[in-house]
């Protein structure tokens, strides 16, 4: 019976498939059905796994997060933590790391102050206390600018951001290095007014601004290149500071040479010359004593007779003689 079945149907296959190749008509409509078919499948199936992916990406920290997001999922990045300071570069240097991580791990707008303030520790927690009490209106999410500005109202003064301008405006390279200089001048750089636009705005002033600061030798090598993109200015002053020290070096060499050159045509003279000298001296003035090994023609040796040398009385010497002195 079965065996039956199964011929029967492939007679009916093969029926149909005779007549779709007796009817031209008929197998073109065929086979536009079964194209029309395959494309509809393969829309649907786009459709499921776009379906599949915005889910996954509004549920559990996807790629194209929008939804909420859950303060361990946040956690788990190890933002930074915020402790109480009187130090206004930490405080900035805090705000400006957890901004970005808010930013790279895409956390929603309304989300992100519940997150930052949750790094707070010991009396900035405190402090965000009563903060928050004077912000937080109607359950509604406080805005991340309200926050920014009431942070940088209390760590970080337009008083001290004012003495910060004025440090990088008198800033110069001193004693310093040129990576010591460099650091001190980005740190400061920041606090500027000219440099919160875009960088390109500001890119040339940079440039001549840290020109300003470095050292003459240093300059005289950088200043005629007119360099502005700051990271090559920096690079090249580097170089120019090398260049300066190994020709300080062979400078230094050159003259320790020519000195010791110099020592060994003129060198110093022994006892000899100066014995020498003695008797020279005394042979053009006479004999000298045998008693003291000066030369005193003429006068009677008075060494050891407690006798002024000049007028030859006791009681004083020859350079409190009152005839004056010798």
């Amino acid at each position: 019976m079965a065996t039956r079945g199964r011929d029967h149907g492939r007679g009916r296959d093969r029926a149909s498939n005779t007549e779709l190749e007796n009817n031209p008509t008929n197998f073109m409509t065929g086979l536009e059905n079964m194209a029309a078919a395959m494309q509809a499948t393969a829309a649907a199936m786009q459709a499921t796994a776009a379906a599949l992916g915005n889910q996954a990406g509004n549920g559990n920290g996807g790629d194209g997060r929008k939804g909420p997001m859950t303060l361990a999922t946040f956690l788990k990045v190890n933002p930074p933590i915020f402790r109480e300071t009187t130090n206004p570069t930490e405080a900035d240097n805090w705000f400006q790391a957890m901004e970005q991580a808010l930013q790279a791990q895409q956390v929603p707008e309304n989300q992100r102050v519940e997150f930052a303030t949750y790094q707070l520790t010991g009396e900035a927690q405190h402090w965000w206390q009563g903060t928050r009490r004077l912000l937080q209106q109607d359950d509604v999410a406080i805005p991340w600018n309200a926050l920014q500005l009431e942070f940088y109202k209390k760590y970080f003064p337009k008083l001290v951001r004012t003495a910060k301008e004025l440090e990088l405006l008198q800033l110069k390279q001193g004693q310093m290095s040129v990576a010591e200089y460099t650091n001190k001048f980005e740190e400061l750089y920041r606090f500027s007014k000219i440099c919160q636009g875009t960088p390109g705005d500001f890119e040339e002033w940079k440039c001549i601004k840290y020109e300003g600061g470095i050292r003459s030798d240093i300059l005289s090598s950088v200043g005629p290149m007119e360099i502005r993109v700051f990271s090559d200015l920096v690079h090249k002053s580097r170089v120019a500071k090398e260049c300066l020290k190994k020709a300080a070096l062979k400078r230094n060499d050159g003259q320790e040479l020519h000195q010791r050159k110099h020592n060994q045509n003129f060198a110093p003279r022994g006892q000899k010359f100066k014995k020498k000298g003695k008797q020279s001296a005394a042979a053009s003035n006479g004999p000298s004593c045998q008693r003291c090994g000066s030369h005193h023609p003429n006068r009677p040796c008075r060494f050891g007779s407690a006798l002024c040398y000049k007028c030859g009385r006791p009681g004083h010497m020859s350079w409190n003689c009152p005839q004056g002195r010798t």
